[in-house]
């Protein structure tokens, strides 16, 4: 599989498409309905948005994939070809879902990408080895043959550090919820394992299938990091100030009281009255009323938590760019890495 060079945002979108059908097919395959256990494989297609919860085929919408796409996009500017990276890169979108499936179950989440979630239609043992299913499908992605024998045997290693990454930045958005303050350094260290894992995980092993030095896959791994971390803070920008219109889905942190990055900066600005009160809305178990929200959304903007969020995103760009051009200094097709950390991160949903 190869793409002529080019730099344009349309032209990155088209190439990006192409990316989806292989992974999509690729996907397909690994998920495959086998007996005995076939139901099994139906859920996790279900999952992805190629059956409905009738066991029935339809296209839905399958999510992002921004992480294999980082993957393939690091193994290209590299090589010239990502076609060495898709292990890789299924790997990472394995992951990634295995992640949404089992965080659907902790956060009691109804409703993913528009659709009942796979733990409220099967419940949650069946969501569970849904979740584990996907967990190991990953890992064997890695171990299929196509890779070198150091290659799988790093990658493999990769994934498990980054495995363990992912459950310590759900251990702690987890106790951050029931916590007495929301600290910034804790919200940091959860991001960091959450989602910048999984980014600097998919930018390594692009590195690492593309046969880069050992310095050049580092610093993409950083690389990585600092985008996921830009892109869970854009996120948590969203669920406060999203347009529904836009994004696809409705702004709900505040009316689910979750602890964005935005609630956990005017955790640490607010005086002492508006603390209090924001505390003891944030702890009540009874729903908030519009009113209770708005003063909620009005607090955030006057205390420049909006701001102050929108700099940490920018800042974590910068520090991407940059590392990305030490990285990829003189690779041809690095242009649009750039453009696609423009694409997915100043994007409206």
């Amino acid at each position: 599989m190869r793409f002529r060079p080019g730099g344009s945002v349309d032209y990155l979108q088209e190439k990006l498409a192409c990316y989806n059908k292989l992974l999509d097919e690729r996907l397909r395959q690994i998920v495959k309905p086998q007996p005995p256990a076939k139901a099994l494989y139906q859920m996790m297609a279900y999952h992805f948005g190629w059956l409905n919860r009738n066991l029935e085929p339809v296209h839905d919408n399958c999510g992002k994939r921004v992480r294999p796409f980082i993957c393939l996009l690091v193994c290209e500017s590299l090589t010239g070809s990502p076609a060495a990276a898709l292990p890789g890169a299924l790997a990472v979108e394995l992951i990634h879902n295995f992640s949404l499936v089992h965080d659907d179950i902790e956060d009691a989440s109804l409703l993913r990408r528009r659709r009942p979630t796979v733990w409220a239609v099967w419940g949650m043992p069946q969501a569970v080895n849904v979740g584990d299913g996907l967990f190991t499908l990953a890992h064997l992605a890695l171990t299929d043959g196509t890779l070198e024998p150091g290659q799988a045997r790093d990658s493999v290693r990769l994934l498990a550090r980054t495995c363990r990454d992912l459950c310590e930045g759900q251990f702690l958005d987890l106790t951050m919820r029931t916590g007495p303050d929301p600290g910034l350094p804790q919200y940091l260290a959860m991001a960091e394992r959450k989602t910048g894992a999984l980014f600097g995980c998919a930018a390594k092993l692009g590195a690492i299938m593309g046969g880069a030095p050992d310095g050049v896959i580092t610093a993409l791994g950083d690389f990585g990091l600092a985008i996921g971390e830009a892109f869970q803070m854009q996120d948590d920008i969203l669920g406060v100030w999203g347009d529904e219109t836009v994004t696809g889905k409705p702004a709900l942190d505040i009316c689910e009281r979750k602890l964005g990055i935005p609630a956990v900066l005017a955790w640490q600005r607010a005086e002492p009255a508006d603390l209090a009160r924001l505390s003891a809305l944030y702890s009540r178990p009874a729903p908030l009323d519009a009113g209770e929200e708005s003063w909620i959304r009005g607090l955030f903007e006057r205390l420049g938590a909006r701001a102050q969020a929108e700099a940490m995103v920018q800042e974590r760009l910068r520090r991407a760019e940059k590392l990305l051009d030490e990285a990829l200094a003189g690779a041809p097709m690095s242009r649009e890495l750039h453009d696609f950390i423009s694409l997915i991160t100043t994007r409206d949903g």
